[in-house]
């Protein structure tokens, strides 16, 4: 399946027309993981958004020294919303579960795009924001 029809199938770019999910993908990169990698470090500093292709990643923060798992997350789903928001450090460590790929959003190039087309960047935003507060609904609902 071609990535922009992919793409089509998220809940984050819907309402996004084609010419728009091309100006998106020129500022992204596709990374495939295998098994137990990590893709953020917790209290690391950047700024990319990430939104998984295929596969599965595994959320945990650290808590007295262990790691406590807080999400499992599928294809659809994005993670480093939070510093891309806030510009602030990684608040969890997220990691492949098996082989998975991720497209990968340049947080600086992003939030400038975001910046200049503000349908596109109205449009983003309140889809971040229902993901956002969708997670927020199954983390209070355990």
């Amino acid at each position: 399946m071609e990535l922009i029809e992919t793409l089509k199938t998220f809940e984050l770019f819907k309402e996004i027309n084609k010419l728009n999910l091309e100006k998106l993908i020129e500022i992204t990169e596709i990374n495939k993981y295998q098994d137990k990698s990590i893709i953020i470090q917790e209290n690391s500093i950047d700024f990319d958004l990430y939104t998984i292709l295929d596969g599965q990643a595994e959320v945990s923060i650290s808590n007295k020294r262990i790691n406590q798992k807080v999400a499992i997350l599928n294809p659809g789903d994005q993670f480093g919303e939070i510093t891309f928001l806030e510009g602030v450090s990684r608040s969890a460590q997220v990691n492949a579960i098996g082989e998975m790929s991720v497209i990968k959003f340049d947080g600086g190039k992003l939030h400038d795009l975001l910046n200049t087309d503000y349908r596109l960047g109205f449009i983003f935003m309140k889809n971040l924001s229902s993901s956002l507060a969708l997670k927020m609904r199954n983390i209070n609902s355990k």
